[in-house]
């Protein structure tokens, strides 16, 4: 915002104005009334012009001051949603997914080949696919209700996982739809395919 950047001299602008209008109005402004002095007059004046000024300055100060502090709270929270989205890059490397990833990579020229019902069956055989295919559907779940939650920076999450993603959604739809059809699991997973296709 360029009002902060400007905050010193915005401060110093009033400073001035403050300080010229006291001056003015001292010189030329104050009389002395039937029961006072024009002396004492000028020192209710000039009291009076401090404490006011103090309260406005203050105020200015501290209102610029919570605009600053709201500034960098947005910064983090904008490094924060950064940092949360490339631990899940990370994960994604981690044994766990990497072996979900070899197992399910071995399966993609054969799923070309079979039926859904085939493909369904064959998962229901073979537990370490199974696995596999449970563990990548859980991670992108999960990053669809972290993006929902705004903990992530999709489009940071897009770019490295968009092309991966659909891939696999693509091939093992069949197969979570014949176990969950209609749950809040599918359509978790239907709203990020269709955003990220």
């Amino acid at each position: 915002m360029l009002i902060l950047e400007k905050k010193w001299n915005v401060l110093g602008v009033f400073f001035i104005l403050w300080a010229f209008f006291t001056c003015f109005y001292s010189l030329y402004g104050i009389e002395a009334t039937v029961t006072t002095t024009k002396g004492f007059e000028l020192i209710k004046f000039l009291s009076t012009s401090v404490a006011v000024f103090g309260v406005v300055f203050s105020s200015m100060l501290t209102s610029f001051n919570s605009l600053e502090s709201s500034k960098n709270n947005d910064r983090s929270i904008h490094f924060a949603k950064t940092e949360n989205s490339f631990s899940y890059m990370e994960r994604w490397d981690s044994p766990t997914l990497k072996d979900a990833r070899d197992i399910s990579r071995r399966m993609t020229t054969e799923r070309c080949k079979i039926s859904d019902n085939a493909f369904i069956e064959l998962v229901e055989k073979d537990e370490d696919l199974k696995r596999s295919i449970i563990a990548m559907w859980n991670f992108f779940e999960e990053i669809e209700l972290s993006i929902q939650e705004e903990r992530v920076n999709e489009t940071v999450l897009k770019r490295a996982f968009s092309e991966t993603y659909c891939s696999i959604y693509d091939r093992y739809k069949a197969w979570l739809q014949s176990k969950r059809p209609g749950s809040e699991v599918m359509k978790t997973l239907d709203d990020l395919y269709k955003r990220w296709k």
